[in-house]
C-alpha cells in the first residue's frame, strides 16, 4: 500500500444535525480502529461531512427545496448526488485520488410502510407512530413516500461517484428516534443540540457508539456478528422495504458503515 493511499471518507447528510453528530463520531471511531494496523489508512481515516440542506430522496417533488439548496433542478437523484461530490471535491483543493469512500445517510421516516398505514390528520405536521402516518393529506404523503423509495433503490444501485466507491445507509426514523429512542420532533435548534451532546459523549466513548449501532442493527434483523460481505449489506435494505412497519421503527445500518470502510 503506497502512501498515496486513499483516507479520506466523504459522508453526504441531509442537515446540520446530522453532520454534527455523524461526523465526530465516526471520526473517533475510525481513529480508535487507527490503532490496528490492517485496517489504517496510511495518513490516517479522515471523515468529513457534506450536506445537503433538505431531503435529497424528495427532490422531485419539490424542486424548489432544491434551488434553496443550490442543488441540481429537476434533475434524477444520482446526478444531484454525483453533482454535490464533485463541487465538494473542487471546492476542498483536496485531489481527487485522496477520497476513498462517499457513504450517504438518509432518514427513511416511513417511506416503506404500505399506503394503508397513511391515515387521515388533523395537524400540519405529520405525526408518526410505530406503524402509522397521520397528515392533512395522505394521498400526497402517499405520493412523496412512492418518490423516495424510487430515490433509495437507485442510489442503492450506485456503486461509485467521481470513481469513489458510494454506498448508502439509514437511520430510522431519524437521529433523535434512532440514538435517544426519542420520538418527538423537535425543532431544527433543538435538533442541533441533541447532536451536540451526543457527539461528545460519543468522541469521547467509540465504544458506546458502536455498541448503540450494533444495537439499532439487530433491532432491524441484522446479525450481530455484522460480516459486510455484500450481501448483508443489501439484506439491511431489504428487511425495511419488506416489513410493514420497519421504516418507522427505530434502527439503522450504520453499524456496517465501518465494514465498508477499508483501506484500498
Amino acid at each position: 500500500m503506497s502512501k498515496s493511499s486513499p483516507n479520506i471518507v466523504l459522508m453526504l447528510v441531509e442537515g446540520e444535525s446530522d453532520s454534527t453528530l455523524l461526523v465526530p463520531s465516526f471520526q473517533a471511531l475510525f481513529d480508535e480502529r487507527d490503532a490496528t494496523p490492517e485496517m489504517r489508512a496510511p495518513k490516517g481515516w479522515r471523515v468529513w461531512g457534506s450536506e445537503f440542506r433538505c431531503n435529497v430522496a424528495t427532490l422531485s417533488m419539490f424542486p424548489q427545496n432544491a434551488r434553496n439548496a443550490g442543488l441540481l433542478v429537476n434533475a434524477d437523484v444520482r446526478a444531484v448526488v454525483r453533482d454535490r461530490v464533485k463541487s465538494y471535491i473542487l471546492d476542498s483543493d483536496i485531489r481527487k485520488r485522496s477520497y476513498a469512500y462517499v457513504v450517504q445517510v438518509i432518514d427513511l421516516d416511513g417511506a416503506f410502510i404500505p399506503d394503508g398505514q397513511v391515515l387521515q390528520g388533523s395537524h400540519d405536521k405529520v405525526e408518526y407512530s410505530d406503524t402509522t402516518i397521520a397528515v392533512r393529506n395522505p394521498e400526497c404523503q402517499r405520493k412523496i413516500m412512492h418518490a423516495k423509495r424510487d430515490a433509495i433503490r437507485s442510489l442503492m444501485g450506485l456503486e461509485s461517484v467521481e470513481g469513489i466507491p458510494y454506498r448508502l445507509f439509514y437511520v430510522s426514523r431519524n437521529l433523535e428516534h434512532a440514538f435517544l429512542g426519542d420520538a418527538h420532533d423537535f425543532e431544527t435548534a433543538q435538533k442541533q443540540i441533541n447532536a451536540a451532546k451526543l457527539a461528545v459523549r460519543f468522541s469521547n466513548s467509540p465504544q458506546e457508539f458502536q455498541r448503540i449501532l450494533d444495537a439499532l442493527y439487530v433491532m432491524h434483523g441484522g446479525d450481530r456478528q455484522l460480516e459486510d460481505d455484500g450481501d448483508s449489506w443489501y439484506r439491511s435494505w431489504k428487511y425495511v422495504m419488506e416489513q410493514p412497519a420497519a421504516s418507522l421503527g427505530r434502527g439503522s445500518n450504520l453499524a456496517m458503515l465501518p465494514k465498508f470502510v477499508v483501506p484500498r
